[in-house]
């Protein structure tokens, strides 16, 4: 109602994206794990998208004031992978977490949900998104998705967003606990407005930059080549010109020798095209590989469409041709002049050598020094100290069994599993984590608000869940205090531990053991401090840090990370770990991943901008070699007759 009067056309709540596990049919014994995304029941009026079969979300789907239907929408890629394409899918069951859900609609090929980067194999109400993943009522993860209204602009609807935003909030969010300070969301500046013309994707956030500083490296590289390639076909008609000469005396014509250089070079165009478009295609499953790390399959595609490698065969054909046009007007000049003159004067004196090598020598020089500067920041990267030893430390996720109930004592569950990990032959230390090593420099936009009872202003930390065993699996010493036990929500203040640029943000060079402080506005005690290590992204090293028990948070144990640290030269069974895991009768552990080696990967970004960056280098020195050599041969064949009478007076060959 606060947005009733904003140029917005319709607005709906959209979308909830996450992985989870899905069972096809009561009666299938395999979990697989998809993509789903929960939508208001009128999103699909929002989004214009018509269901190829069956129907959308429609509003009785999630009545106002009771339960949403169980009801689904699959993906026409899920459908076909699935069902076999089944025209009678409509009616069928699909088991969701546990849920039997009954298929109302496929949608449209081209539509793959609203994030685009793995898109959504199902789709269901916004209603259902608590039951499914035993998530409270008030999912915070929430977009609003509007259609403009005509003649409204974006820039208009932000700055009318952010205006009643302050309003909005007061009208609709629960009241802030007392002594609390306001939630940073309910701040306008906390807001994101984007257009949604191609979809949410982690992916353009993430590579936009690094896509831009490939592509002006590339038309660096692409100036390079220009200068080397018209440097070579001039240098290749300067070596034939007694050949054009005598073919010239012979009857052929200035057209004729002008259209063999064109010919030639439009066959070498045609092979360099086909080379680059390899080239493409291949770079293409590379760096696709490189940027998506997910468990979910990429459905975003990235590798080059038919139609655009055949304009880059044309493009690339052209442009050789183009550049050759210089060459070709020499050979003109030459035949024209036949054996009577070099033809140099004919067609104005070669091309102007200086700017050549000029150009050619700092493009290559740019292009390498960039590489070289590259590969520097990321061997910095991969050197920094993360503040725990990373030797014999893995981690996984922890699935939750289908159908398992979800207990009334997590303390209990948690205390139970991680001794029975602990006494697997192997194992030196245990514990549970809720982001731990997942944080990642992309997702500290979360920051949580911390601050101090009676004590204005805030400050923003990072804010990790963990269980009491943590800090000695990672082998972290305390620099005050001790770690903080394992125990359920409740009214008394919980323990929280500050790493070290928390603790004196907050309170300076005074001890915080004891101290109060509100955490994502709940009453937490200090009980100790750390020194500053990674929570995960290896360039996370110095945030500020909060940890506090994962236990209190029962939602969070639902997908737990399992993080064990193996005793030197004795690494444990994996699956002794998951059987002792599984006697829970709760979870099953994913297969156990090196720290270490997820966490260098998470440099994907840096790598690929270091691997190209490289590579263009490389070529570089190869292209600008290749163009530089024409261009002094070029030089020599015009000062052939300079040359020749030096010599004829007395110069030396080594002259």
């Amino acid at each position: 109602l606060a947005l009733r009067r904003t140029p917005v056309g319709e607005m709906v709540i959209a979308p909830y994206a996450t992985a989870l596990a899905t069972q096809v049919d009561a009666r299938a014994a395999c979990a697989n794990f998809r993509t789903l995304e929960a939508l208001s029941a009128r999103c699909a009026s929002v989004l214009g998208v018509r269901p190829a079969i069956g129907r959308w979300l429609a509003p009785e789907d999630e009545p106002p004031g009771g339960s949403a239907a169980p009801v689904v929408v699959i993906s026409d890629a899920f459908w076909r992978a699935t069902f076999g394409a089944d025209p009678a899918v409509v009616g069928r069951t699909l088991r969701v977490e546990t849920h039997d859900l009954r298929i109302i609609g496929v949608l449209p090929p081209a539509f793959r949900g609203i994030h685009v980067d793995q898109g959504a194999d199902v789709i269901v109400p916004r209603g259902l998104l608590g039951p499914l993943l035993g998530l409270p009522a008030s999912v915070p993860a929430l977009y609003a998705i509007g259609r403009l209204a005509p003649n409204a602009t974006l820039d208009a609807v932000d700055a009318e967003v952010r205006a009643r935003w302050p309003a909005l909030w007061a009208r609709t969010a629960p009241p802030a606990p007392p002594g609390a300070p306001p939630a940073p969301a309910a701040q306008a500046a906390a807001l994101e407005i984007h257009s949604g013309r191609q979809g949410l994707s982690d992916l353009r956030r993430q590579y936009a930059q690094a896509a831009r500083v490939l592509l002006g490296l590339s038309a660096v590289l692409l100036a390079l080549a220009a200068v080397s390639v018209a440097s070579v076909f001039a240098a290749t008609v300067a070596a034939r010109h007694t050949e054009i000469a005598v073919l010239a005396s012979l009857g052929a014509t200035p057209r004729q020798a002008a259209g063999q250089v064109l010919a030639d070079a439009a066959c070498l165009g045609v092979i360099s095209g086909l080379g680059a478009c390899g080239v493409a295609v291949a770079l293409a499953r590379v760096v696709a590989a490189t940027i998506w790390t997910a468990t979910v399959p990429m459905t975003l595609t990235v590798s080059p469409s038919a139609v655009l490698l055949a304009g880059l065969l044309v493009a690339t054909a052209a442009l050789v041709l183009t550049l050759a046009v210089p060459a070709a007007r020499t050979a003109w000049g030459l035949a024209s002049a036949g054996l009577t003159s070099s033809g140099w004067r004919v067609v104005g004196g070669p091309p102007e050598q200086p700017f050549a090598l000029g150009a050619q020598t700092a493009c290559a020089v740019a292009l390498v020094f960039a590489a070289m500067a590259f590969g520097h920041n990321v061997q910095g990267l991969y050197q920094l100290n993360l503040g725990y030893a990373v030797d014999g430390l893995r981690w996984s996720t922890l699935d939750r069994v289908p159908g398992a109930p979800s207990g009334d004592d997590p303390v209990a569950y948690t205390r139970a599993t991680l001794d029975r990990v602990r006494a697997v032959p192997g194992v030196a230390g245990a514990a549970f984590s809720a982001s731990f090593p997942l944080m990642q420099l992309r997702t500290l936009s979360a920051l949580t608000a911390l601050s101090r009872p009676g004590v204005s202003g805030e400050t923003r930390v990072a804010h990790a869940r963990v269980s009491s065993g943590f800090f000695d699996t990672l082998g972290i010493a305390f620099l005050e205090g001790q770690a903080f036990r394992d125990e359920a929500s409740g009214p008394a203040p919980a323990g929280a531990v500050l790493n070290q640029p928390a603790a004196r943000r907050l309170f300076g060079d005074a001890s915080p053991l004891g101290q109060a402080l509100h955490v994502a506005g709940h009453l937490h005690e200090v009980v100790g401090v750390v020194p500053a290590f990674s929570p995960g992204d290896v360039r996370l090293d110095q945030v500020p840090a909060v940890f506090t028990a994962v236990t209190r948070e029962p939602a969070l144990l639902r997908t737990p990370i399992l993080v064990v640290r193996a005793t030197p030269g004795t690494p444990p069974d994996p699956d002794a770990v998951s059987r002792a895991v599984r006697e829970g009768g709760r979870h099953v552990s994913a297969p156990p991943r090196d720290v270490w080696g997820y966490l260098t990967g998470l440099l994907a970004r840096e790598r690929m901008i270091f691997g190209l960056a490289g590579l263009l280098g490389v070529t570089a020195v190869i292209v600008a070699g290749a163009g530089l050599f024409s261009t002094l041969a070029l030089v020599a064949a015009h000062r052939r007759r300079e040359m020749a009478v030096r010599l004829a007076l007395g110069a030396s060959p080594a002259h």
